[in-house]
C-alpha cells in the first residue's frame, strides 16, 4: 500500500502515530509544503521552517526504515490542498494519512481533500 503523509502538524514523528502508519504502508511518501499564500504564515516565517521540515522528515525516515520498505521525502512550494492532491496523484497513493489537529484549518483541509475524491485517513 502506498501512503502519503503531509507533514502539517510537526508531530508526525510521535511514536504512536508512526506505529499506526507503518502497519499500513509498504511505501511512504513524506510531504512538506511551503504555502506562502495561506495567510497563516508570513514569507519569512515559512522559509525559516525549511530546515525544521527537513529535520522532521529525516527523523521520521530513520524511525520508519526498519518497518517500511521504502520512504521518500518531497518538499513543495504552493497551495497546500493543491500540492497534496498533485503528489497523491503523481505517486498513485492509496491513502493520505494526516495527524489530527484541533483547528478549523485542519477541518477545512480534510473537507477539501475529500471533495477531490481522495482517500483521507486521520490518526489521533
Amino acid at each position: 500500500m502506498k501512503v502519503l503523509i503531509p507533514l502539517l502538524s510537526k508531530e508526525e514523528n510521535k511514536a504512536e502515530f508512526l506505529e499506526k502508519v507503518s502497519g499500513s504502508g509498504k511505501h511512504i511518501t513524506l510531504l512538506s509544503i511551503i504555502d506562502t499564500n495561506s495567510g497563516k504564515e508570513k514569507f519569512g516565517f515559512a522559509t525559516s521552517q525549511i530546515g525544521g521540515s527537513n529535520s522532521l522528515a529525516e527523523e521520521i525516515k530513520n524511525k520508519l526504515k526498519e518497518s517500511v520498505a521504502d520512504v521518500d521525502y518531497i518538499m513543495e512550494w504552493g497551495d497546500t490542498v493543491t500540492k497534496i492532491g498533485q503528489i497523491a496523484e503523481l505517486k498513485k497513493v492509496d491513502s493520505i494519512v494526516l495527524k489530527r489537529q484541533q483547528n478549523h484549518f485542519f477541518d477545512e483541509l480534510v473537507e477539501q481533500l475529500r471533495m477531490k475524491k481522495l482517500k483521507v485517513e486521520i490518526i489521533e
